[in-house]
């Protein structure tokens, strides 16, 4: 379907040059705007964060006329004053300060990019004129430095892992810090107009690092399609997260060039594209003062262009944590074993099987994880087969014996394992109190190990209550996707699997 409208005759938006873009990627120092001496504002946070991240305090100025520092930080009167050119900085002020602020920026000459973290500013009613004048301001800034850009408003900051730069405004005891590495992932970006997108979704997967994680806000000068192009020519980053609401002009098809630029250089990308009803839209209007446009038109050029959409939040986080876990595999084809100690799972499992996804079992594998059930005494219960229920007899050796024999067989690309842990043979609450168990001799360790060395990817599912919780955090401290049920983790699985083979 094909819908015409009387074409947008606005100047083109001024693009920021790729060396501004790739400045606020790799920022050498950073300033904050807006701190108060009397109390922890949302500024006073940030420039806490920034030093508690790791940055060197030295290239950490705070923009204050009169104290000479606050917390250890030093303090210059104006962004004329800071004695070196900032890469980074963050601006938390009032919003009718913010034109000042920007003007007063680019004028020094002494600021290459800006993080407008104050909202109001085209997303609310009767602030566009306040935006005009920011835009203005951006201008002026621009001649005078071509490589002046601005990333927001609205904006919930940027995290720099390999900077150690963090410039969210939650406070630590909110969110564990989100500088650190995760050595089982891929090497990471997310990219979000919505900040509170990027901490709701680090908050749920605490094992998720970003090396970039940047909350682009509203727009006003860089966008999402922007960075994305940026980050695609980064050669040792293997996927890109994306959640974006909508778009300036000629962004939509922008955003398509560059994930095809992305996977040629090949590069996962996962993204969850919101405004997809009238309704969806208003509200996307009203948070960052952009066109969401039609839904299913953006979703299937997405799609060709070679992302992979997510339906949903949940689908974003568990699509998320496969790319990050497994980007690094070369998957042939997607014959995968399917195993639990539970026969509902694996009936479960079996209902969700088709396309990319296949379970053929061959007799060499059959006969591998024959010699393993023997070993444990369960072969007179239990037959090699593909999905196995091993019964909830079977302890953590046992499983862990034939779960090794499938990932060395050829014939499977990967596995999927769900156990209900509520079987008192194996091992799936911390130890403690007079109860046996141990986490420490779960399978798990030993699994995920044989996986990473097989190059092959490894899906984990705990059917059962928050009572095993710290089970499931075991698992995804050891580089798992974690699910709670077994039929969605083989949906996600298949989805996966369909999105990265040839």
């Amino acid at each position: 379907m094909l819908r015409f409208r009387k074409a947008d005759n606005s100047p083109a938006r001024s693009k920021p040059s790729e060396k501004a873009v790739r400045g606020l990627l790799h920022a050498g120092a950073a300033a904050v705007v807006g701190v108060s001496e009397k109390k922890m504002n949302m500024a006073r946070i940030i420039a806490n964060n920034i030093v508690k991240a790791g940055f060197p305090r030295e290239h950490t100025y705070i923009v204050k006329d009169g104290p000479a520092e606050i917390d250890g930080i030093k303090c210059v009167p104006s962004p004329a004053a800071l004695p070196e050119a900032v890469d980074m900085y963050v601006v938390a002020v009032p919003s009718p300060e913010v034109p000042r602020v920007i003007a007063e920026a680019g004028e020094s000459g002494k600021v290459n990019g800006v993080v407008l973290i104050s909202g109001g500013m085209g997303e609310k009613a009767g602030s566009e004129g306040m935006a005009g004048t920011v835009v203005e301001a951006l201008k002026r800034a621009r001649a005078k430095n071509p490589d002046f850009a601005m990333n927001g408003g609205n904006s919930m900051g940027i995290v720099l892992n390999g900077s150690k730069l963090n410039t969210f405004f939650i406070p630590e005891y909110k969110l564990a810090r989100p500088i650190g590495e995760n050595p089982f992932h891929a090497k990471t970006a997310f990219v979000s107009q919505s900040g509170a997108f990027v901490i709701s979704t680090m908050s749920k997967m605490p094992s998720l690092k970003p090396a970039y994680c940047v909350t682009v806000g509203n727009q006003q000068d860089i966008t999402v399609p922007d960075y994305v192009e940026s980050l695609a020519g980064e050669k040792d980053l293997k996927v890109i997260l994306v959640y974006i609401e909508g778009f300036k002009p000629g962004d939509g098809l922008a955003l398509a060039r560059v994930i095809s630029k992305a996977r040629a250089n090949g590069k996962q990308v996962v993204l969850y594209k919101a405004g997809r009803t009238a309704v969806g839209q208003k509200a996307v209007m009203g948070h960052t003062a952009s066109i969401a446009g039609d839904y299913l038109v953006t979703r299937l050029i997405m799609e060709r262009s070679g992302a992979l959409v997510a339906d949903s939040f949940d689908e974003f986080c568990d699509l998320s944590a496969m790319a990050c876990s497994f980007a690094g595999y070369a998957l042939k084809h997607g014959n995968t074993f399917l195993f639990s100690n539970a026969g509902f799972e694996a009936a479960g499992m079996a209902d969700g099987v088709g396309g990319r996804l296949t379970i053929e079992i061959g007799r060499p594998a059959a006969e591998a994880i024959e010699r393993t059930l023997k070993e444990h005494r369960l072969d007179s219960i239990v037959d090699a087969k593909n999905p196995l229920d091993i019964t909830p007899m079977a302890t953590d050796a046992a499983i862990g014996g034939a779960l090794k024999s499938a990932l060395a067989a050829e014939e499977f690309s990967g596995a999927l394992v769900s156990m209900v842990p509520l079987t008192a043979a194996m091992n799936t609450v911390p130890k403690g109190g007079s109860w046996p168990d141990d986490l420490e001799k779960s399978f798990l360790k030993e699994a995920a190990g044989a996986a990473r060395a097989a190059k092959k990817p490894l899906v984990f599912c705990c059917a059962a209550g928050e009572r095993f919780e710290p089970y499931c955090a075991h698992a995804s401290a050891l580089g798992l996707p974690v699910f709670r049920s077994a039929d969605r983790a083989v949906k996600m699985y298949r989805r996966y699997l369909e999105y990265v083979l040839p």
